[in-house]
């Protein structure tokens, strides 16, 4: 004579084995305070102008850092609609954009 498994065993190690598998991820994202612009690329002793402000030569007046084995400058700026220029100290135009940035972020130009 065969035995049976009640019904009622089956279903409850069912369900303490679904329970044990789920289990939640929380995750903590720390924002920047401020709005940044991150020059890449080849902009030492380039000209940078934002807006109408006065331009400012990267390296000299600015502090850059290593991030991904690459030179960067990260420069502060106030959220909103902004115009970009980057040019060398010949007069020639390397980037002209307009931007838009908001609280909190990290604007990213790729100087050529």
């Amino acid at each position: 004579m065969k035995k049976f498994i009640p019904v009622k065993k089956v279903i409850t190690a069912a369900l303490c084995l679904g329970l044990a598998g789920c289990g939640t991820f929380q995750q903590t994202k720390q924002a920047e305070s401020g709005s940044y612009l991150l020059l890449r690329g080849d902009s030492y002793n380039k000209l940078l102008q934002v807006d109408e402000q006065s331009p400012v030569v990267i390296g000299k007046e600015t502090h850059g850092f290593v991030l991904d084995g690459e030179r960067v400058t990260k420069i502060a700026v106030t959220p909103g609609k902004h115009r970009v220029t980057i040019s060398a100290a010949s007069g020639k135009i390397d980037v002209d954009r307009t931007i838009y940035i908001s609280e909190g972020n990290v604007f990213e130009i790729q100087v050529p």
